[in-house]
C-alpha cells in the first residue's frame, strides 16, 4: 500500500535506535551499580544521562506507534459506531493527529531553540540541555509522515471494502481494524 515500504524502513530505523538506546541504558546503570557497591564511587552523571535516553526513547517510539496503529485508545466509540463510520472517525482523528504533530513540530524547535540560546546545560552531566528537548520536534516531525500513512492505509481498506481477515497478514501488524 501507500508509502508502507517507507513507513516499515523508518519504523524499522527506528526500533533499532530504541533497542540500542535500551542496551546503552542498561549497561550504563549496570556498571554503575558495580562501581557503587564495589568501589564506593559511582558516576554522578549516569542517572541524568539515562532519564535523558528515555526521554528520546519516547520520542523514538511515538512514530513506530503511530504507523502501527498501536497507540492506547479508548474503544468505547469503536465499539458503537458502525464499521463505516468508524472508519470516517478514524480519518478525521487522523487529520487532527497531523496536525497537533506539525504544531508540536514547530512549537518544539521553538522550544530548542529558545533552550540552546540560553545556553542552558544539565547540572551533573553537564550536556547541553537542547539536545534533550530536540528529542520532542523530531520525534513529532517523524509522526507526520507516518501519522499520513497509517490512514492512507485505513483509507485503501475502507475504500476496498477490505474486512481485517482480507489483509495480508504481513500487513496486520501494522493497521488493525
Amino acid at each position: 500500500m501507500v508509502g508502507d515500504g517507507f513507513g516499515k524502513w523508518i519504523s524499522s530505523i527506528l526500533r533499532f535506535l530504541s533497542a540500542l538506546l535500551v542496551l546503552s541504558l542498561i549497561l550504563l546503570l549496570f556498571i554503575n551499580v558495580i562501581m557503587r557497591y564495589f568501589f564506593h564511587y559511582a558516576w554522578p552523571w549516569a542517572e541524568e544521562i539515562t532519564l535523558f535516553g528515555l526521554v528520546w526513547m519516547v520520542f523514538l517510539g511515538i512514530p513506530v506507534l503511530t504507523f502501527r496503529n498501536n497507540h492506547i485508545r479508548i474503544d468505547l466509540i469503536k465499539n458503537v459506531l458502525s464499521r463505516a463510520l468508524f472508519t470516517k472517525v478514524e480519518l478525521f482523528i487522523g487529520v487532527f493527529e497531523v496536525f497537533v504533530a506539525v504544531l508540536s513540530t514547530y512549537y518544539g524547535f521553538i522550544l530548542v531553540k529558545k533552550v540552546a540560546v540560553a545556553k542552558q546545560i544539565s547540572p551533573a552531566a553537564h550536556w547541553p540541555v537542547w539536545v534533550v528537548s530536540l528529542a520532542m520536534p523530531l520525534g513529532f516531525l517523524m509522526v507526520v509522515p507516518m501519522a499520513i500513512i497509517s490512514k492512507l492505509r485505513l483509507y485503501h481498506v475502507w475504500k476496498h471494502g477490505l474486512e481485517a481477515k482480507e489483509v495480508k497478514a504481513e500487513d496486520s501488524d501494522y493497521y488493525r481494524l
